[in-house]
């Protein structure tokens, strides 16, 4: 299931209207304990994302004070992209020699410094990632946000793997800001490739 942001709106409105607004803060309070890490951790959805970030030696970082903004493909959104790409980058599998580099970028692309929140996006606004990309957030009337590269506006072929792949994968976002003490994160459906 994709949010819309009217839909989204309306719903924090309907919960402010039903009063009850007190537990939500309680939750995000609790939420808010946690840096973006142990926040995923808790989550239970993002273990490929957090294992790739421990392999590419991310993870330090982003349980710095920050503030972070993390686009974070769930488990099943790396169901989405070909299992090559994982094994060319972790040197899994065999005598393959890690490419830490491209999978350190690749990491975080997800990342970007400041806490961005949708409520204060504009529609194709584009936000530097810790890699040096860009990402573009879109936040269409009536349609789900969405977050792609902002330097590959159209989809080509090349660039990861034997044969290449798409790279530039749109990702839905499918729960907006999950509040952490050192940033937020966006739950996205697709991974993103740089």
């Amino acid at each position: 299931m994709t949010l819309t942001r009217a839909g989204f709106l309306r719903g924090a409105a309907c919960i402010a209207l039903a009063g009850i607004a007190v537990p939500a803060a309680m939750s995000s309070t609790r939420a808010a304990d946690r840096d973006v890490v142990d926040l995923l951790a808790a989550r239970g959805n993002f273990d490929r994302f957090l294992a790739l970030c421990q392999r590419a030696n991310v993870t330090d970082e982003l349980k710095a004070p920050g503030p972070f903004t993390v686009f974070a493909p769930t488990d099943s959104a790396f169901g989405r992209i070909p299992e090559s790409l994982i094994v060319d980058l972790t040197g899994a599998g065999g005598d393959r020699t890690p490419d830490m580099a491209r999978l350190r970028a690749w990491m975080l692309f997800h990342v970007v410094q400041g806490r961005h929140i949708s409520p204060s996006w504009t529609n194709t606004q584009e936000l530097p990632t810790l890699n040096g990309g860009r990402l573009r957030v879109d936040v269409p009337q009536g349609e789900p946000m969405r977050v792609l590269n902002s330097t590959n506006p159209t989809l080509y072929t090349g660039g990861y793997g034997a044969g290449g792949l798409a790279t530039n994968r749109i990702a839905a976002i499918e729960a907006p800001d999950l509040v952490a003490s050192n940033g937020v994160v966006h739950a996205i459906d697709n991974v993103l490739l740089p």
